[in-house]
């Protein structure tokens, strides 16, 4: 007998909102802006810290879903194609940006190489220091913490 978790039975949800979308229903897309609005915005802040911005991308994001619905794919995953399309849609706003002020990180190779270095440097470091808590932590707090972050569940459902 098999049971259906919440968040089965809420990706279950999503993908058929999304169908309803590419069949050209409008508030299939309201919905869809509804139910995944604070987890885009909580990401987009993650990668860029501007709130603005943030909220600009996800409106300019659901505006070219409707307007390429009939050309969007299927989906298994909705809210992890809707996070990669805020990713790109954030990207491209920063390099619009910086061609526009001119600050192309080619204009100082030498200065973006050594701020390069530097970053590699602290990402290594800080890896190290990441895997060595977490060969610390037993096999159900990485249990909890694989659920939580990569799972992307809540708390009531990692505790049911």
């Amino acid at each position: 007998m098999q049971f259906c978790t919440g968040k089965m039975r809420e990706n279950k949800t999503h993908i058929e909102t999304w169908n309803k979308l590419l069949k050209g229903d409008s508030t299939a897309l309201e919905d869809l802006y509804n139910q995944h609005y604070i987890s885009l915005l909580n990401y987009g802040m993650k990668c860029c810290g501007e709130r603005e911005l943030t909220k600009d991308c996800i409106f300019q994001l659901f505006l070219k879903l409707w307007d390429r619905r009939e050309k969007l794919p299927s989906l298994v995953n909705v809210r992890s194609y809707l996070i990669t399309c805020v990713h790109n849609e954030l990207l491209q706003h920063i390099k619009k940006n910086n061609m526009q002020a001119g600050n192309s990180i080619y204009t100082d190779n030498e200065s973006s190489y050594e701020d390069y270095l530097i970053e590699v440097q602290h990402n290594t470091e800080l890896k190290r220091k990441l895997m060595s808590a977490f060969r610390k932590l037993s096999e159900r707090e990485k249990e909890l913490l694989r659920l939580k972050f990569f799972e992307d569940l809540d708390y009531d459902e990692i505790s049911d």
